[in-house]
């Protein structure tokens, strides 16, 4: 499954940007407090990047390939 990002977002001080048109893999943030009740997850860019965008619920959506 993959994760489609509700507003276009920009990581600041990278250039990692993510646009709302496109899907992209995700983590779960279960290196972050109350990221289960909260929907925490790592949208990240690459498929092998180890670095992701932290988003809560209601700021992506989940979409099934």
């Amino acid at each position: 499954m993959k994760a489609k990002p509700l507003h276009n977002y920009k990581l600041l001080g990278t250039d990692i940007v993510l646009d709302v048109r496109k899907t992209y893999t995700f983590s779960h943030a279960t290196n972050q407090p109350d990221w289960k009740e909260k929907g925490l997850i790592f949208i990240h860019e690459r498929k092998d990047d180890p670095v992701g965008v932290l988003l809560e619920r209601g700021e992506y959506l989940i979409v099934k390939n």
